[in-house]
C-alpha cells in the first residue's frame, strides 16, 4: 500500500461553477471531496499511507474505511491514465 503516485501532464483539476471537475483525454469526472483531497495529495512524493492517513484525520473516519476509498479512487485514476506510479528518487 506505500505506492508513490504522479499526475499525467493530460490531466487537470478545475473548480468549475462550485464543482469540482478532473479534465483529461477529452472526458471530465465530477469529484467529491475525498477525491478532491486524493487528487490534490498525489504528487510523487507522498505514498498512499500517508495519504490514507490524511484522509482518516480530514473525515475522522476508521483506517479501514479511508483505505477502501482511497484504493477504489486510486484505482479508477489508473484505470484512466490519469495517473501513474513514480520511480522513488
Amino acid at each position: 500500500m506505500d505506492k508513490i503516485y504522479k499526475h499525467s501532464i493530460n490531466f487537470r483539476l478545475r473548480n468549475i461553477a462550485g464543482n469540482k471537475i478532473l479534465l483529461g483525454n477529452e472526458k471530465a469526472y465530477t469529484l467529491n471531496d475525498t477525491a478532491v483531497i486524493i487528487w490534490n495529495n498525489i504528487n510523487g512524493r507522498k505514498n498512499s499511507s500517508m495519504i490514507k492517513e490524511i484522509l482518516v484525520k480530514e473525515f475522522n473516519c476508521e483506517e479501514s474505511i479511508a483505505e477502501k476509498d482511497l484504493n477504489n479512487f486510486l484505482n479508477f485514476l489508473i484505470s484512466i491514465n490519469a495517473i501513474f506510479e513514480s520511480q522513488v528518487e
